[in-house]
């Protein structure tokens, strides 16, 4: 099996996959830009990553937020023909990545982009549902915030509140402003508010039925939804927010809930809607799981085309389905109201 390497294994997603590895016999390497580990990896530092990473190497990229991050390690992974697996949840960066599709062909290299909750359990959850021909995906996620209440998700839910975010609405990229608009998810008995989610791009990719493709959030931390609805309205509080994040981080760890929802209201050609559930008491370990198994697949040598990967083809299905329930992730379909 080739080196599995996990960039970012100090953050809280990077462990968890790092856990998961290690729970399924594998034995990765931790990368981290402070030493200690088993490599010391600058992602956004070309020196550092020619340094440490060579052909066949599988890398892991959990090193949020990725709003902010270039594609240094991609160009250079390429260059070296070695394969990236990253756990992104965000349309720039995806859209970014996607330009490198022709060089990673070229090379022989395959890169995994949104391989996590978004988008492999979007792209798993329509597949699930049994709808064919997809006209509209409507996700939302109520987040474990006891346990998930970290800076890279924070600045990752930051990057949308009040600001200009793409959706995909009429079968186009759209400009709305994020956390205005609010939607009700009855199978949930649920309400959450719009935010920007790779969806919008990495779905379309392997559904061309798909018009309509947005995600939703509940913060699930009591007083937060109220008040990033009030930042939504103001934008210009966003550096004062993001100055005493850390703080709210805290609450959050007290206030939030232990147990997370992740669902997709999925809607068909013929007028059928259904929703898939998943929920779990480590629910954020549905997260770290995709990268998990894709970066096992690509190390042992399981042929995947070259390129941008898409995303149903990071994993399949019964391989994801099986790993879900093994860390105790439910899995329910329910018939949307």
């Amino acid at each position: 099996m080739n080196r599995i390497i996990v960039a970012g294994a100090r953050g809280f997603f990077g462990s968890a996959v790092v856990r998961i590895l290690r729970a399924e016999g594998c034995a990765p390497l931790i990368a981290s830009r402070r030493p200690g580990g088993d490599l010391m990896l600058d992602v956004e530092d070309r020196g550092s990553v020619r340094k440490e990473i060579r052909a066949r190497d599988v890398i892991v990229d959990a090193t949020a937020p990725f709003q902010t991050r270039t594609a240094t390690l991609v160009d250079e992974a390429i260059a070296a023909g070695a394969d990236v697996v990253d756990l992104s949840d965000s349309l720039g960066y995806g859209k970014l990545v996607w330009t490198r599709d022709g060089a990673a062909r070229d090379r022989g290299v395959r890169v995994l982009n949104a391989c996590s909750s978004v988008s492999v359990l979007s792209a798993f959850a329509i597949e699930r549902s049994g709808i064919r021909e997809p006209v509209a995906v409507h996700g939302f996620l109520a987040p474990a915030t006891r346990d998930t209440a970290n800076r890279g998700a924070a600045e990752s839910l930051l990057s949308s509140v009040g600001q200009s975010i793409e959706v995909q609405r009429g079968g186009e990229l759209r400009h709305v402003r994020g956390w205005m608009e609010t939607r009700e998810f009855a199978a949930l008995r649920r309400r959450g508010r719009l935010t920007e989610m790779a969806d919008a791009v990495t779905l379309p990719r392997v559904w061309p039925s798909l018009r309509d493709v947005d995600f939703w959030v509940d913060p699930n931390t009591r007083g937060a939804g109220a008040l990033l609805g009030v930042l939504a309205r103001a934008p210009l509080l966003s550096p004062i927010v993001a100055r005493f994040a850390p703080y709210g981080m805290g609450f959050a760890r007290i206030l939030g809930s232990r147990e997370g929802i992740l669902a997709y209201e999925v809607e068909g050609v013929a007028g059928e809607r259904r929703s898939i559930v998943f929920t779990g008491h480590e629910s954020f370990l549905m997260a770290a799981i995709p990268a998990a198994l894709a970066a096992m697949r690509l190390a042992s040598g399981e042929p995947c085309p070259a390129g941008i990967v898409p995303v149903h083809q990071h994993v399949s299905v019964g391989a994801l389905g099986a790993a879900l329930t093994r860390y105790g992730i439910r899995i329910e379909q329910r018939e949307a109201r």
